[in-house]
């Protein structure tokens, strides 16, 4: 018999895990957001449209923000894309999970379980001020005239976010 020699497995390079976890979550958002628009202005509406369907409330946004509207679909694919949720739990979870292994070998669920914690903890911190801006936008709209912030793009929710919380009240919130 021959001897078949089998090619030595290659790593996947760690950013990798970065850009699949931001595009799979990217992906997913897209799909999702209008849904989750509707889901929002409904809860925002309150006991006074409990009668609404779902489609009334679309066709209300349609008719008074257009087909795009505030849908803060900005501030989701920005959640999705930098440090959150896919992109920042996985990518971090795999880096630690790969850095534990070379040294200790395999880990047990338990330590999966911590490191798994750690992960989610390092995203809700570097993450908290786009989850502001992904929960403002939408909300902006259903403001009195005189007090909406008209928010265009993620960034703004986040600078205001910054301005009057600082750094160490928004450190506090990112664990509550």
């Amino acid at each position: 018999m021959a001897d078949k020699r089998v090619p030595a497995r290659r790593m996947m390079p760690k950013w990798l895990t970065f850009v699949i976890g931001a595009a799979s979550g990217m992906m997913a958002i897209s799909a999702v957001q209008p849904a989750d628009l509707l889901k929002s202005r409904m809860q925002l509406v309150g006991p006074a449209g409990r009668n609404l369907s779902a489609f009334a409330v679309a066709r209300d946004i349609v008719r008074n923000e257009g087909v795009i509207g505030n849908m803060g679909l900005s501030a989701a694919l920005y959640r999705q894309a930098t440090y959150n949720y896919s992109t920042g739990h996985l990518g971090c979870f795999n880096d630690m999970y790969d850095m534990y292994k070379t040294t200790h070998g395999n880990l047990s669920l338990s330590k999966k379980v911590a490191m798994g914690v750690v992960a989610q903890g390092v995203r809700a911190f570097m993450g908290n001020s786009t989850e502001v801006a992904f929960v403002s936008m939408p909300a902006d709209c259903k403001l009195p005239p005189q007090e909406t912030r008209n928010y265009m793009n993620v960034i703004r929710p986040g600078k205001c976010c910054y301005r009057l919380w600082g750094t160490a009240r928004r450190f506090l919130q990112s664990f509550l």
